[in-house]
C-alpha cells in the first residue's frame, strides 16, 4: 500500500541557467540545431526555458530530507526538456539522498504524472518513492503535433512510502468516460495542475477523500487517482493525529480509529465462502495465508484481518473471501476463533507483529489451528517485537531506544517518544493493544504447546527464511525490534 508523506511545488520564474549561461548557451543552440536537422525542424533562439534537471534537484531538495533514503525516483514530463541531451532521471537519481533507481515517463500527455504514481505502486518494498512531475513552457521548435502548452514553468514532487498522510488507493488509467475530480487544478498547468492541487490538499488533516483525476484531449487517456486522507497532520509527521504518551487511552482511541478508517477500498467482490479445501484455495491461486493484512504483496496470497474491509457499496463479512479492487484477495478472520480452512489446505502462513496482540493461551490455540491448516513441509513465518532486544536496551543502555525512537518519528508514527528507558520499556508491554510479549525462548514454548516440534524452530534474520517469498513480506519498518521465527510442520 503506497502512502502519501510530503508534497513540494514550485514555479520557476528563472530561465535554466546552463541554456542562458553565456557560454554554454551557444554549445546547447548547436546541439538542438543538430538534433532538429533530420526531421526538417528549424529551433527557435535559445532564450528562456528551463531545464527539468534543475528543477528536479530543487524539488528534492525541498521535499526530501538530507537522512532520508529515497528508493526509487520516477520523473513525468509531457513539454520535451529543455535540455534533450542529458539522461535526467539518472542526473536526479545522483542528487537525491540514496541514489535511488530512477525511471522517466515521457509521451503520455496528462497520463505521465499517474503512470509515475503506478510504477511506485509496483515497487511496495521501496521504504521511499519519489515522484517528480515537471513541464516548462519554452518549445524551441515546433511541435509536430498539437499540444497543450503550459504557461509557466512549474513542478511538483511527491515523496511516497509504507507510511504517510494519506493512502493512495488506486490509480486508474484508460479510454473510459472522464472521471470528476475533487480538486481544482490552476490554469495554465496542463500537465502538473492536478498533483500541484493535490499538493495543497495536504494543509488540511481533515479525513476525506480526494479524487485526482485529469483527461488528456489529445491522446484521450482519462485518468484518475483515489488518495483516501485520515486525519494526519499536515506536514506528513503523524500518519495518527498526535497524543499525550503519558495518556495511552488517547492513543488506543487513535489507533481505532485509523483502524476504521484505513479499511477502505474502492470496490470488494465475494468469490467464496467457506469451507476452504484445497481445490477452493487453488482455483483461487491461493497457496497461503498473511494475517494482519487488508492486502498482501505476495501474489499467491489470501490477506486477513479481524477489522473487516469496506467499499462504498458494501462490507467484508467475517469468513468470505473477497476480491479487492479487482485485485488482491481478503477474508476478514478473527485469529480467536477457528479458522475456516481444512485440514492441511496452505503451504504457508505468515504473521507480522499480530502474536503479541493476543493472550498466551489464545496464541497457543492460533499456532494449534495454523498447524492444523497447514500442509506436510508448509511453512509458519512469525515476526514479534523481541523482548530480549528491549531487555538489553534497558539494562545496558545501548543505543537500541534512541535508534527506535528516531525511526518511530521519522515514519510518522506519532510525536516524539519520551526519551526515559522506562518508558521505552513499559510502552511495548501497554500500549498498542499488546498482551503478551515473546522472546525466543517463549516462542518455542507456545508452538511447541501448539504441536510444532521445537527442534523444528528457527531463528531467522530480516528477509530471510525457508521462502523467500514469504520472508520477503518482512517490512523495513519494523526489523530493528522484530524476531523473525519460522517453522516448518513435519510431514508426521
Amino acid at each position: 500500500m503506497l502512502w502519501l508523506a510530503r508534497a513540494a511545488r514550485r514555479v520557476f520564474d528563472e530561465p535554466a541557467a546552463r541554456t542562458a549561461h553565456p557560454e554554454h548557451g551557444p554549445h546547447f543552440a548547436g546541439y538542438l540545431t543538430d538534433l532538429l536537422k533530420p526531421y526538417g525542424l528549424a529551433p527557435h533562439p535559445p532564450d528562456g526555458g528551463q531545464s527539468y534537471g534543475e528543477m528536479g534537484a530543487a524539488l528534492i531538495a525541498d521535499v526530501v530530507r538530507p537522512d532520508e533514503p529515497v528508493d526509487l525516483l520516477v520523473l513525468a514530463f509531457a513539454v520535451p526538456d529543455v535540455r534533450p541531451g542529458r539522461a535526467t532521471a539518472t542526473y536526479l537519481s545522483h542528487v537525491c539522498p540514496g541514489a535511488p533507481l530512477a525511471f522517466a515517463v515521457c509521451d503520455q500527455g496528462v497520463a505521465a504524472g499517474f503512470t509515475a504514481l503506478r510504477i511506485a505502486q509496483s515497487y511496495p518494498d521501496c521504504r521511499r518513492s519519489l515522484v517528480i512531475v515537471v513541464e516548462q513552457a519554452t518549445l524551441h521548435y515546433e511541435l509536430p503535433a498539437p499540444a497543450p502548452l503550459p504557461a509557466r514553468h512549474a513542478g511538483v514532487a511527491l515523496l511516497c512510502g509504507d507510511s504517510g498522510v494519506a493512502r493512495i488507493s488506486s490509480v486508474v488509467i484508460g479510454r473510459d468516460d472522464p472521471v470528476a475530480s475533487s480538486v481544482d487544478k490552476p490554469p495554465g498547468q496542463p500537465y502538473t495542475g492536478a498533483w500541484w492541487a493535490l499538493a495543497g490538499e495536504l494543509a488540511d488533516p481533515t479525513p476525506r477523500r480526494v479524487v485526482v483525476a485529469d483527461r488528456d484531449p489529445v491522446l484521450g487517456y482519462t485518468c484518475s487517482s483515489t488518495v483516501d486522507f485520515v486525519g494526519l497532520e499536515p506536514d506528513g509527521v503523524a500518519r495518527v493525529s498526535a497524543w499525550d504518551w503519558e495518556r495511552p487511552e488517547e492513543l488506543s482511541e487513535r489507533m481505532d480509529t485509523f483502524l476504521v478508517d484505513g479499511a477502505t477500498c474502492d470496490k470488494l467482490e465475494e468469490v467464496a465462502r467457506p469451507p476452504f479445501d484445497r481445490a477452493v484455495l487453488g482455483d483461487l491461486g491461493v497457496t497461503g495465508v498473511e494475517f494482519a493484512a487488508w492486502k498482501s504483496r505476495h501474489p499467491a496470497a489470501l490477506a486477513s484481518d479481524v477489522v473487516p474491509l469496506r467499499a462504498p457499496d458494501a462490507e467484508a463479512a467475517p469468513g468470505r473471501v473477497y476480491r479487492v479492487d479487482g485485485e488482491a484477495l481478503f477474508a476478514a478472520l478473527d485469529i480467536c476463533e477457528p479458522l475456516p480452512f481444512a485440514d492441511g489446505s496452505v503451504d504457508w502462513v505468515y504473521a507480522e507483529h499480530l502474536v503479541e496482540h493476543v493472550s498466551l493461551g489464545a496464541g497457543i490455540d492460533w499456532l494449534t489451528e495454523v498447524r492444523r491448516i497447514l500442509a506436510p513441509g508448509g511453512v509458519l513465518r512469525l515476526t514479534t517485537p523481541d523482548l530480549a532486544t528491549y531487555v538489553d536496551g534497558y539494562l545496558a543502555g545501548n543505543t537500541f531506544f534512541s535508534r527506535h525512537r528516531k525511526r518511530m518519528r521519522a515514519a510518522g508514527l506519532g510525536p516524539p517518544m519520551p526519551a526515559r528507558r522506562a518508558f521505552m520499556f513499559n510502552q511495548i508491554f501497554y500500549l498498542y493493544g499488546h498482551r503478551w510479549l515473546y522472546d525466543f525462548e517463549e516462542m518455542c514454548y507456545a508452538l511447541d504447546a501448539a504441536g510444532f516440534s521445537s527442534e523444528d524452530v528457527r531463528r531467522c534474520s530480516f528477509r530471510e527464511g525457508a521462502r523467500p517469498d514469504v520472508a520477503d513480506l518482512d517490512r523495513v519498518l519494523r526489523n530493528d525490534e522484530s524476531m523473525y521465527v519460522e517453522v516448518v510442520k513435519r510431514d508426521t
